[in-house]
């Protein structure tokens, strides 16, 4: 509609209930602008745990360029995350 942030053609990642439909619908809240110099077969292969770690940091937290954050156990999946997001805010 006129008041989504995303337009059509926009470079977008997002998980789905039914994913693996020709077509799907669901909010825009769902979806992610794809970070620059990432393809888009990477952004297809970006796991559940970075949209956590992302929505949780740069949404909720609204964190900021040259704050830092502190991820106890960074050994997973979350762990590998904040490199990404520090990226977005160079």
């Amino acid at each position: 509609g006129s008041d989504c942030r995303l337009k059509t053609g926009s470079r977008v990642l997002g998980f789905a209930a039914s994913a693996f439909a020709s077509s799907v619908t669901l909010p825009q809240d769902a979806l992610f602008a794809v970070p620059k110099g990432l393809s888009l077969p990477q952004a297809a292969a970006v796991p559940v745990v970075f949209t956590t770690a992302w929505e949780a940091l740069m949404r909720l937290a609204r964190l900021q360029p040259a704050e830092t954050v502190l991820i106890h156990g960074a050994a997973g999946g979350v762990g590998l995350a904040p490199p990404l997001a520090q990226k977005k805010n160079a």
